[in-house]
This record gives structure tokens, sequence and C-alpha cells, in this order.
């Protein structure tokens, strides 16, 4: 499955809708997130001989991080979105994990006023981890396949002066898991370590900020 689809047919309804009534938002936000990352099996090889396997215990990291969307308002009571996102994790010393994500997102609105909004918001996003190794770890490469997540979250803005001011939450978890492997040049020879079922579940706290464009 090719995750990016979903974001591409909502970045073609963002694209055309050249009448809407409420026009097309720009939202910035900063979040506190925090993620905790599961796997099935470890499996570690020498050389391509396998040396041992374990199950793996859930890895739990915090962090602050940062988004932007496209907004667009079909109707009085369904905004549609499309947003990137990025947040970074020191889960040791040794490596910096960047999360990022390209989603696309519904809005149903419980509540819609002159100068506030109240709304339940559901979408898919995909995940990609990438990870940077330095120190004892320097050398170390890998590869983890794109995760694909569903995203629920209940989100409220207050307008003032013509801008948005809102708060949000967002739980995420995977919908499509995949797969994480690493390789590193050792004096005995090559080592790799496959994860397999990774699989990524966030909470994130958000503050935003949206106007129109």
């Amino acid at each position: 499955m090719q995750a990016p689809l979903i974001p591409i047919l909502f970045a073609v309804v963002l694209a055309s809708s050249t009448y809407a009534a409420e026009g097309i938002q720009l939202e910035t936000r900063v979040f506190h997130a925090t993620k905790t990352q599961r796997g099935g099996t470890s499996t570690s090889y020498l050389e391509g001989k396998e040396l041992s396997s374990s199950k793996v215990k859930p890895d739990y990291d915090t962090t602050a991080g940062s988004g932007i969307a496209l907004v667009y308002s079909l109707n009085e009571n369904i905004d549609l979105g499309l947003g990137f996102a990025n947040a970074s994790y020191h889960p040791d010393p040794a490596i910096r994990t960047r999360d990022q994500s390209l989603g696309s997102f519904a809005r149903l609105f419980l509540q819609r006023g002159e100068g506030s909004k109240l709304y339940l918001q559901t979408g898919v996003s995909e995940r990609r981890l990438i990870e940077r190794f330095t120190g004892r770890l320097t050398g170390t490469q890998s590869r983890a396949d794109p995760l694909v997540n569903y995203d629920l979250g209940l989100g409220a803005s207050l307008n003032i002066g013509g801008i948005d001011f809102g708060i949000g939450y967002k739980y995420s978890n995977t919908l499509i898991p995949g797969r994480y492997r690493s390789f590193m040049t050792l004096s005995d020879g090559k080592h790799k370590t496959v994860l397999t079922n990774s699989r990524l579940e966030g909470h994130e706290a958000s503050l935003t900020l949206a106007f129109k464009i």
C-alpha cells in the first residue's frame, strides 16, 4: 500500500476548491508528544547467520515538535486538511530519532460560531522514523518502513482579530505496521538487526494559530 495516496487525494481537493465560502486557512502548531514504539520480535544476525531472537519491550519517549497544515472549509460542518509535522527524540545519548508525518484529516464541528469552534478530528498519516547515530554507534545505518497510522482528536479555537488561536489533543496508533533494520560493521564482521511488526502509538497536546490565505 502506498501511504501517500490519501494525502494526495486531499491535496487535489484543496487545490481544486476555488469557490469555498470560508476559503483556505494556513495553520501552524507547536506540540508536546509522547510516543511508544512497539515491535514483535528483534532478530540479530552476523554475516547473515542468526545469532539471537527475542521479544521487544515497548520504548517510551517524550518530545516537543511543530507542524503546518492547509485547512479547507468544505461546508459549515466539515473542514478538510493536509499537514506535515516533525519531532525529534533522543532515546539514547548516541541516537537521535526524527519522527516525520504527512497526513490528511477531517474535522466535524460540534459547535461553530462567529468567534469560536469546537470539533472532533479524524485522519490518516504516514509516519517516518529517521535515525542519526553518533559516539559509540557512529557508522551504524538504519532503514525503517513507513508506518500508516490512524489519528483521532479533539480541538477548539477562538478567533481574535482575524486569527484563530486554538488548543488540541490527538491520539495516534499504527494501522499498518512496518519493519525496522539496522546495520553495523565491527571487527568480527557485519551485524544486522531486524525488528518486525513495528508500531508507533502517540499522544499529542498542541497549541495552534491559523489565518486565511
